[in-house]
């Protein structure tokens, strides 16, 4: 059930939000989804469509690599067992892996906003605390924690 967005309180705490339908607004504070964020001290979860820095390029491909990294251990453990002796067949299974890592992040991007283009849209930094939005999760009563944990940045 939506709300009129002017007869809401605000939200407490520094990301905790709500969606906003057109003029209405979701009645409960929370974590914004992923790819939005609370711009300019509002409690409305906003579209992130900043144009993506070097960093979030960076972050991607450290994801990639990552994967790619737990396909080569888990083959040079193969040739360690003794499992793999012959080198082709080592080598086209490496080129696989290497293969399966690059088109599982093209098709990544492709199926985020915006869809079918490979291009990255960020959130963006404006501080320290959006790597670290755990630590800001609001107490209002000192009782009950309100969870508005979200990826605050993230390069997609």
């Amino acid at each position: 059930m939506n709300v009129s967005c002017s007869g809401l309180d605000g939200c407490p705490g520094r990301y905790c939000g709500r969606l906003q339908h057109g003029l209405k607004c979701e009645p409960i504070c929370g974590a914004c989804p992923i790819g939005y964020r609370l711009f300019n001290h509002s409690d409305i979860c906003s579209p992130c469509n900043e144009d993506a820095v070097p960093r979030d390029y960076m972050y991607f491909l450290f994801m990639i690599l990552v994967t790619l990294s737990g396909h080569l251990v888990v083959l040079a453990m193969e040739v360690i067992k003794g499992k793999r002796t012959r080198t082709r067949n080592l080598v086209v299974t490496a080129c696989i892996c290497v293969l399966e890592c690059v088109v599982a992040g093209i098709i990544t991007l492709l199926l985020f906003e915006p869809y079918g283009n490979v291009v990255i849209k960020s959130c963006g930094a404006r501080q320290v605390s959006d790597f670290y939005p755990i630590f800001y999760n609001p107490v209002p009563d000192f009782v009950h924690e309100i969870d508005c944990v979200s990826e605050v940045v993230h390069p997609l």
